[in-house]
């Protein structure tokens, strides 16, 4: 009778409250004072050790059994009964700590976050440690495929996250079905991921706004955000592109719409949304001026399966980012027009000759191109089969027009206006483009594909480095 009844204090008391995780420990604590000193028997009882010992058995069960068989092996060994409890009760934290991660967070102080957090089994990984902290509040502006796939990252991390979306129906079925089917379908998210259509809403009080919008709406959009955001948030730019008109890179036009005094900071590297989802490894890189502020970017994003690098060539970063996306598009070409592994080779290699040079005009570190902002994040969008850029070249060598292969479709193909813009900023520079210029005259001015690949091959011999 004892013994249920400091087992019943916590397992049925304890679960029936709902409260912290040391709310049953004091509940258990209570039965044990109640059995020595009750109020209702002049103050009577007994000592409470099986009292106690119920408390113990349904907090921690295996550790009770575990603590019991030292206590009988020490006894034997020693033959005495003080010794065996002294041992027993020494080593008896231990067990909780092995055995029982979850109760060891209320025997230890460790809040109620230990069985949440580490997911199946109850126990924090040690991959999570790194991130243990409070909760972030954290805005996405941008409801397609990427920016869906990072809301669901950070719910899962344990974020307050609230996605904007500018269409109604995916901001519904994300409420309702915890599902974006526009631009990531069969893809349950985080139930407690939220979604709303108003802006304002969504980044107001928000410690963190990512950028998620397409490159040519990034300013329209988050001009917007930036006059319902309070205080001053770190701004994360996840988006790949230039602004068409202004040929700026997107970090440019976050400064200017949120003002120069707010953390900013660009996520980039090669990154499928799908692969993220699916929680295969991905490395990519945050830049940012401030090398403080790369950090903090780098906490906020990191997980078990997505390895964040921190940088501090903004610019680099950037131009990687956005200027891959035609070498990816001429990659689709060539696959499109049947040409096999060596022209890609080359294409590739030479791609990325290009965008070093236009990168290093503009004033970004060369070395930022060979990392994953650079070649990492070329050969994934040049090759990879979920490429839209690619994809849609293949299309065009396939001898479709543009209007044809971007016809219903959903997703954003940002290589084609980053050809025009890229053009227009190495005649600028006085920059060769060689292969950019190709493909925007093949996007823009209809030339055939088997044409631009003669032109490339038939121009003037030079040295391999040149500028």
């Amino acid at each position: 009778m004892d013994i249920a009844k400091g087992a019943a204090a916590v397992a049925l008391l304890g679960a029936w409250a709902r409260g912290p995780t040391w709310l049953p420990v004091a509940l258990g604590a209570a039965a044990v004072l109640g059995h020595i000193y009750s109020p209702f028997v002049r103050f009577r009882g007994g000592k409470g050790v099986a009292t106690a010992g119920g408390m113990f058995l349904a907090l921690a069960p295996l550790a009770v059994l575990i603590a019991l068989l030292v206590w009988g092996i020490t006894l034997w060994l020693t033959g005495f009964v003080s010794v065996s409890s002294i041992v027993t009760v020494l080593t008896f934290p231990v067990w909780v700590r092995l055995t029982e991660p979850g109760a060891s967070s209320a025997f230890w102080g460790g809040g109620g976050g230990g069985r949440e957090k580490g997911g199946r089994g109850g126990a924090l990984r040690p991959s999570d440690c790194r991130t243990v902290r409070s909760m972030s509040r954290i805005a996405v502006v941008g409801g397609g495929a990427w920016g869906t796939v990072l809301a669901d990252l950070l719910t899962r991390k344990g974020e307050a996250v609230t996605l904007w979306a500018r269409e109604p129906e995916v901001v519904a079925a994300i409420n309702r079905d915890h599902v974006n089917p526009l631009f990531l379908p069969d893809a349950p998210l985080a139930p407690t991921l939220r979604a709303t259509g108003d802006l304002a809403a969504a980044v107001r009080e928000a410690e963190v706004v990512v950028s998620a919008a397409p490159s040519h709406a990034v300013r329209v959009v988050m001009a917007e955000a930036a006059r319902a955001a309070t205080g001053k948030p770190l701004v994360v730019s996840v988006s790949k592109g230039l602004e068409p008109d202004r040929l700026v890179t997107l970090s440019c036009v976050l400064d200017q719409v949120f003002g120069s005094a707010t953390p900013l900071a660009v996520l980039s590297g090669p990154s499928f949304a799908r692969e993220v989802y699916q929680r295969q490894p991905t490395a990519v890189v945050a830049a940012a001026a401030d090398e403080a502020v790369a950090r903090r970017v780098q906490q906020v994003f990191s997980s078990a399966h997505l390895r964040v690098y921190t940088h501090t060539d903004v610019l680099g970063v950037e131009l990687g980012g956005a200027l891959k996306n035609v070498i990816a598009l001429a990659a689709g070409i060539v696959e499109g027009l049947g040409m096999g592994h060596n022209p890609r080779a080359a294409l590739i290699t030479r791609g990325l000759a290009e965008i070093t040079r236009l990168g290093v005009a503009l004033g970004a570190d060369p070395l930022t191109f060979a990392g994953l902002a650079g070649m990492g994040d070329l050969i994934l969008t040049a090759t990879g089969a979920l490429s839209r850029n690619r994809t849609l070249g293949v299309e065009l060598g396939q001898g479709r027009t543009l209007e044809q292969a971007q016809a219903g479709r959903q997703s954003v193909a940002e290589g084609v206006l980053t050809a025009r813009a890229a053009v227009a900023l190495a005649d600028r520079h006085e920059v060769e483009l060689p292969i950019s210029r190709e493909v925007a005259a093949i996007l823009f001015e209809g030339k055939a594909p088997r044409e631009a690949i003669a032109d490339l091959m038939e121009r003037d011999l030079k040295a391999e480095q040149w500028r």
